[in-house]
């Protein structure tokens, strides 16, 4: 199964996420199967890493509010299995 999405960050796509203002954090929820252990990555368009973690949680937040306006890819490996979108 592949979870991924490619995220615009704007100051404009606020409303979309969080119905305020500042985004504060973005949720992205990881499907009930993927309870062992994985690893969440965040890059921009330059394949350069701005945030980068490991979780068995089934929820994963990520503090987005600092990044520069732009286009992200969200990349998740779990189980030897990498998904990109």
């Amino acid at each position: 199964m592949y979870v991924c999405m490619v995220l615009p960050v704007a100051p404009s796509m606020d409303t979309l996420f969080t119905g305020s203002r500042y985004m504060k954090a973005w949720q992205q929820q990881l499907p009930q199967q993927w309870r062992q252990k994985s690893q969440i990555s965040l890059y921009d368009m330059s394949d350069k890493v701005h945030i980068s973690g490991i979780t068995t949680a089934i929820t994963y937040n990520m503090d987005v509010i600092k990044l520069p306006t732009g286009i992200y890819i969200v990349q998740i490996i779990t189980d030897g299995k990498k998904t990109i979108r």
